[in-house]
């Protein structure tokens, strides 16, 4: 019996759902990066599943006051 295609084992990265992921290059300071794998790390997420769920409650939140930056103080 020969294998099919579907019973391959894949190479590369998991897949994130039903079609591929776009990568997206983010600039941070590297307080803001510790800050986020602190969090992360509290949480028990990686770097990028951090920032994605920081991402997620941001666009999921009511547009308005929810940019805090030290600009702001």
């Amino acid at each position: 019996m020969q294998a099919s295609p579907l019973n391959e084992p894949r190479r590369g990265r998991p897949t994130r759902g039903d079609s591929a992921s776009i990568p997206v290059t983010v600039r941070l300071t590297p307080e803001e990066r510790d800050a986020v794998v602190a969090r992360g790390w509290q949480e028990g997420l990686v770097l990028s599943e951090a920032i994605r769920t920081a991402l997620l409650s941001w666009v999921s939140s009511p547009p308005g006051k929810t940019r805090s930056t030290p600009d702001d103080a």
